[in-house]
């Protein structure tokens, strides 16, 4: 089975990170008001004593999860609280949250899963790459087997020539010693058919 931190380590585009919401603030909001013209920010006031935000460490841009009377939301903050508030900013409420709402928690990382998808992508990608590459290889082991084939021929040939060398300077050799021992017994020239000088 593959391991997230370790797939992630050569092909990081194949893990994505897991983030999970935890009860860490689960507080009912004492009060939710709209913030500027627009109504696209709502302030959420914490009661005394709750766990509250200061201690959750919320960050900007950070998604909280709320349970309205309409269901259950997930909103960004948009400012935390500052240092001895109890109020966090939050956008995407639209527009009003209902008179009770129960602050449950942030979302925190929570490890990372394989992107099968991604994964699978990549295995295909590289597998096509490969066949390319070795296509690409023999073709040009095809073209060394052709060369080293005529090459053999040449040398095939060029072995039957020093071989045909050989023997005629074999048969020369075989000619001069024959030549010579014919000289030396002291026969005559014309003997052999050849006209004295």
């Amino acid at each position: 089975m593959l391991q997230p931190a370790e797939l992630a380590r050569v092909f990081p585009q194949c893990v994505r990170p897991l983030a999970r919401f935890r009860p860490d603030i689960a507080a009912l909001a004492t009060a939710t008001t709209i913030v500027g013209t627009r109504g696209g920010l709502l302030a959420l006031t914490l009661p005394l004593g709750s766990a509250g935000v200061p201690a959750a460490g919320a960050a900007a841009g950070q998604r909280l999860k709320l349970l309205t009377s309409a269901g259950e939301q997930v909103v960004l903050v948009a400012r935390p609280a500052a240092a001895g508030s109890r109020t966090v900013t939050v956008s995407g409420g639209g527009g009003s949250l209902g008179r009770v709402v129960w602050v449950v928690g942030l979302e925190h990382p929570a490890g990372a899963a394989v992107d099968y998808e991604a994964l699978a992508a990549l295995s295909l990608r590289t597998t096509q790459q490969l066949a390319q590459q070795l296509a690409s290889v023999q073709q040009q082991l095809a073209a060394l087997r052709s060369k080293v084939a005529a090459t053999q021929r040449l040398n095939g040939e060029l072995l039957l020539d020093h071989a045909e060398q050989a023997d005629l300077r074999q048969q020369l050799h075989l000619l001069q010693s024959q030549q010579a021992a014919t000289f030396s017994a002291g026969r005559p020239r014309r003997a052999l058919g050849w006209a004295a000088d």
